[in-house]
């Protein structure tokens, strides 16, 4: 059993080990499409900030306002494909911000608080490479460690639990008593009817003879 403990530990710093090469690599593919899909928003709003420049001095929210005002229904809905551009290319901006705040905030934008689109076609499109830098190595020994650290810890927390149910359920069970022996009582012999007979005809011939 202690042998499979061991295998199963190995197994798991192994299998961390291969799963924490990865990140870096998927972070990095991560912050290109980011990238991507930023440069083509701004690509495709590009026109309409042009427009916002000549009439309205650069403020992009002054010509959002001014197709909304219009009483043409096209004109108006234009406006109504401007804000949603405009919106989906500031809120990419403040992602692409977030992602470039520092080493370790790079990770955390991507697995804890992403551009969900992103992620999943990041993900769809990975490709699970080896690629063995500083980052990668790191994040492989570290994480194979704390997988490794967690079955340890499992497996110390079932024994504990397994002692003190062991433990409990002998307590319930109180060993018996032992029976106090019983003591002999010896009991005067009693002479049945037949004996008393005999006894009687011996003493009855006894006297025949003396007389």
């Amino acid at each position: 059993m202690r042998t499979i403990l061991e295998y199963l530990r190995l197994a798991l710093f192994v299998g961390g080990a291969l799963i924490g090469v990865q990140i870096p690599s998927f972070v990095e593919q991560y912050g290109h499409r980011l990238e991507s899909h930023l440069l083509e928003s701004k690509t495709s709003l590009e026109s309409f900030q042009l427009d916002a420049d000549k009439y309205f001095d650069g403020d992009i929210e002054n010509l959002i306002q001014h197709y909304a005002n219009n009483a043409d229904p096209v004109i108006n809905d234009g406006g109504e494909s401007i804000a949603s551009l405009n919106s989906r290319s500031q809120f990419l901006k403040r992602s692409w911000g977030e992602f470039n705040a520092g080493f370790q905030q790079r990770y955390w934008h991507a697995f804890v608080s992403p551009v969900n689109t992103i992620r999943a076609e990041t993900w769809a499109g990975f490709d699970f490479a080896l690629r063995l830098d500083v980052s990668a190595i790191i994040w492989a020994l570290s994480l194979g460690f704390i997988l490794s650290a967690l079955i340890e810890l499992f497996l110390q927390l079932t024994a504990i639990v397994i002692r003190f149910l062991k433990s409990s359920l002998l307590g319930t069970r109180r060993p018996k008593r032992n029976a106090r022996p019983t003591k002999n009582k010896h009991r005067a012999p009693t002479m049945n009817t037949n004996t008393r007979k005999t006894d009687a005809r011996l003493v009855k011939t006894a006297e025949n003879i003396d007389n």
